[in-house]
C-alpha cells in the first residue's frame, strides 16, 4: 500500500513556480506550505517581477476558493499543540498551510526543519545547504531544479493499462444479452466506517472520513478532506458479492468526465474488507426539487431563460452520448439523479453504481421513462438496450423543456403505464397526412410551450411518443443545437413559460378582460379559458401579473426575515431594565433615511478587488 505523502515546500520554490503544487498533487503528494511562506508571498506580491507576478498567480488562485480549518493532517496526524492547519485550493485542488509560532528560531530553515521533524514531512527546496542541512537531521529532502520539463527527473512510463486503448482512450465496456445468473451473497462485515475513521482505497490511499453530506436507501456519503472528492459507504444490508464485483468493473475505467460522480476507488475499512467507493463531489439540486414546479424554478433560478432550458437539456445529452460511446446504460434516468447550479451548462449526474454495466443490469427504474415494451416488468431481469434508453432519454428532455411535466400527461387519459404502453401523446401535430388536433392536452402553460418549439423538436417528440419512432442521441444534439441558436437569436420566444401562442392557427380578436385593450388570441384557447371560468388578459397584463406576483413573494420573504431578525433582538434584550413609558401616537409620518443611491460607474476599482483578495488569505489563513 502506497500513502500519500506529505511535501512541504520551501517558499522560494514557489517565487518561481508556483504549478509545482500541481505537479505535487498529480504524483499522489499532499502540497504543504508554512505560514511565513504565505506571509513572504503576501509581501513581495507588488514587485513588478516574476517573483511578484507568481506571488500574485499564487494569491489569486487561493484567494478565490473557500478556505477551511481542518483539526489534522490528511494522513490523520494530530496537530502538535499550538499549531493550525488550513486547507485552501489551487488550480483546483487542495494546499495546506501550517501556522506555527516558532519566531524563536533564528532562520527561516531551522523553522521549516522543526516542522518537517515533527509531522515527517519530505522538503523540497532549491538550496543545497538548506538540503544538506535537513538530510543531518534525518529528513527526506529533494532539491529542486527548476519548472523547465528537461530538467526534471525523468519518470518511467507507466504499463499500458488493458483497459486503455493504444492511444488512450477509454475501453468500452461489453454488450451482454442477458444479466448474470450468479447468486448475489451478502457481505459480513467487521466495522463500518463513519466520520472520523480512516479507510484505504484500492489504488492504496489512505483517507480519513469527514463530516456526512447526506444520507439515502443505499449509503452515506462523506467528506473526504479532498475538496472534490466524497465517499459513499454502503449500509450493512446493501453489501454484497455481485455489488462489489459490478464497483470494481466501474473502477477499472478511469472515466474523468466532469459531472459524471463516476467510482473512482473500492473503499476498503481497518480489516481490508469492502464498504463503498470514492467519487467526485457533486454540486447543485436536484432537477425534481429545483425546477419542475414552476413557482420554485422561478425562485431559484430568477434570470434563468428559456435558453438556459435548452443548455441543460444539451449538458443532459451530451452525458448519455459520452456515457453511450462506452456501452454504459444509464437505466434509472429521472430528475432526482441529475443536479443542476445557477450555472445551466454544468449538470451533475449521480447515483452511477446504478448504471448497467455489461451484465450487471440497473435494477432500478420509474414508470414515466420506462419503454412501453419493457412497461410491467422487473427491471432486475433483463439488460436495457440503447433503444429502450432512447424513449428515457426523449422523456427527460421533453421534461427539461416543458419543466417538470411528463409527456404522456394529459386531461382525462389512463394511467401513466397505460397511456405510455397505448402511445397516447396528447399534443398537436400536423404534417401532410398527419392530424392530431390535441385536444386532450393538459391545462396550464404546457401547450404554448409546446407551440412555441421549432417543428423539428416537435416532430421528434411525435416520432418518439406517439409513434414509437426512437430518435438518436445524436439528431437530438443536432436538434438542440438548432433550437439554442433561434432562441439566440430572437427567431423564437426566450420567455420560459411563453404567455401567447407562437403561431395562432385560429385567430380572434378578443377584449382583454383586464385593461380592455383589444389584442389577436386563439378562439379555442379563449374558448377554453371560459369554460374553466378564467379569464382572458392580454400579454402585457399577463406579464404585469407575473411581476407583480414575484416583488410581492420577495417582499413576504422580506418581511419574514425582519421580523424573525427583530424578535430575535427583543429576546435579547436585558429583562431586569424597566419597561419603557408608552408613547402617544403621533400623526407626523416617521421620517426615513434616504437610501444610498448605487453607483452609476460601470468600471471595477481595481484596487478594491486587490484588497479583498487580501483581506481573504488574511483573515482565512493567519486564525
Amino acid at each position: 500500500m502506497t500513502v500519500s505523502r506529505k511535501i512541504l515546500i520551501d517558499g522560494d520554490i514557489l517565487f518561481a513556480d508556483p504549478k509545482v503544487i500541481t505537479r505535487i498533487r498529480q504524483k499522489n503528494g499532499i502540497p504543504i506550505i508554512t505560514g511565513f511562506t504565505l506571509q513572504a508571498l503576501l509581501d513581495r506580491r507588488s514587485s513588478d517581477n516574476e517573483e511578484g507576478r507568481n506571488a500574485r498567480y499564487f494569491l489569486r488562485e487561493v484567494g478565490s476558493g473557500e478556505r477551511t480549518t481542518v483539526a489534522m493532517l490528511p494522513g490523520g496526524e494530530q496537530l502538535v499543540p499550538g499549531d493550525k492547519l488550513n486547507r485552501g485550493h489551487f488550480e483546483g485542488g487542495p494546499v495546506y498551510v501550517v501556522n506555527r509560532d516558532n519566531a524563536h528560531l533564528s532562520s527561516v530553515t531551522a523553522r521549516l526543519i522543526d516542522i518537517a521533524t515533527d509531522y515527517g514531512m519530505v522538503l523540497i527546496t532549491s538550496n543545497n545547504q538548506t538540503k544538506r542541512y535537513a538530510e543531518s537531521r534525518g529528513i527526506t529532502t529533494y532539491l529542486w531544479t527548476g519548472p523547465i520539463e528537461s530538467k526534471s527527473p525523468k519518470i518511467p512510463k507507466k504499463a499500458p493499462d488493458a483497459n486503455t486503448s493504444k492511444k488512450g482512450r477509454i475501453k468500452p465496456f461489453l454488450l451482454c444479452a442477458s444479466p448474470t445468473n450468479t447468486a448475489d451473497t451478502p457481505i459480513a462485515v467487521r466495522s463500518r466506517p463513519a466520520s472520523g475513521s480512516i479507510i484505504t482505497t484500492s489504488s492504496g490511499r489512505t483517507l480519513i472520513l469527514g463530516k456526512q453530506i447526506s444520507s439515502g436507501g443505499e449509503g452515506v456519503i462523506y467528506e473526504t478532506g479532498v475538496p472534490a472528492e466524497v465517499c459513499k459507504i454502503y449500509h450493512a444490508n446493501k453489501l454484497t458479492e455481485l455489488k462489489r464485483r459490478k464497483i470494481e468493473l466501474m473502477a477499472s475505467r478511469k472515466i474523468i468526465q466532469r459531472g459524471i460522480c463516476w467510482p473512482s476507488d473500492l473503499v476498503l475499512n481497518e480489516h481490508k474488507e469492502f464498504v463503498g467507493y470514492t467519487m467526485p463531489r457533486a454540486d447543485g439540486k436536484t432537477m425534481q426539487t429545483s425546477m419542475f414546479v414552476k413557482p420554485v424554478l422561478e425562485k431559484n433560478f430568477p434570470h434563468w431563460t428559456r435558453r438556459d432550458l435548452a443548455k441543460v437539456g444539451m449538458s443532459f445529452l451530451e452525458h448519455v452520448r459520452f456515457l453511450h460511446s462506452l456501452n454504459i446504460i444509464v437505466g434509472d434516468i429521472n430528475p432526482l439523479n441529475f443536479l443542476v447550479t445557477n450555472n445551466s451548462s454544468e449538470l451533475w449526474l449521480v447515483d452511477t453504481d446504478s448504471f448497467q454495466i455489461e451484465e450487471f443490469p440497473c435494477p432500478v427504474g420509474t414508470v414515466n421513462f420506462t419503454a412501453p415494451e419493457i412497461q410491467g416488468t422487473s427491471y432486475s431481469a433483463y439488460l436495457r438496450t440503447k433503444e429502450h434508453e432512447l424513449f428515457a432519454v426523449a422523456t427527460m428532455l421533453f421534461m427539461i423543456l416543458h419543466p417538470g411535466k411528463p409527456p404522456y400527461s394529459q386531461q382525462g387519459g389512463g394511467t401513466p403505464s397505460d397511456n405510455i404502453k397505448a402511445m397516447d401523446f396528447p399534443y398537436r401535430f400536423t404534417k401532410d397526412d398527419q392530424q392530431f388536433t390535441g385536444k386532450n392536452a393538459p391545462q396550464g402553460p404546457w401547450q404554448l410551450i409546446w407551440n412555441h418549439l421549432p417543428f423539428g423538436l416537435r416532430e421528434a417528440f411525435h416520432k418518439t411518443f406517439r409513434l414509437n419512432e426512437r430518435v438518436s442521441v445524436s439528431e437530438w444534439i443536432t436538434l438542440m443545437k438548432k433550437y439554442l441558436y433561434s432562441l439566440e437569436k430572437g427567431h423564437v420566444s426566450d420567455d420560459l413559460f411563453p404567455s401567447t401562442f407562437y403561431k395562432i392557427r385560429d385567430p380572434i380578436e378578443v377584449v382583454c378582460d383586464k385593461c380592455q385593450s383589444k389584442h389577436i388570441n386563439s378562439k379555442s384557447w379563449v374558448e377554453k379559458l371560459k369554460q374553466q371560468g378564467r379569464l382572458a388578459w392580454c400579454p402585457e397584463c399577463t406579464q404585469k401579473s407575473k411581476l407583480t406576483r414575484l416583488a410581492n413573494q420577495s417582499r413576504r420573504e422580506a418581511d419574514q426575515l425582519s421580523f424573525k431578525a427583530s424578535t430575535t433582538n427583543h429576546a435579547r434584550t436585558n429583562r431586569s431594565s424597566a419597561p419603557p413609558r408608552p408613547q402617544p401616537a403621533s400623526a407626523r409620518p416617521a421620517t426615513q433615511k434616504p437610501t444610498p443611491k448605487p453607483s452609476n460607474s460601470g468600471s471595477v476599482d481595481q484596487s478594491s478587488v486587490g484588497m479583498s483578495i487580501l483581506g481573504f488569505i488574511l483573515n482565512n489563513f493567519f486564525k
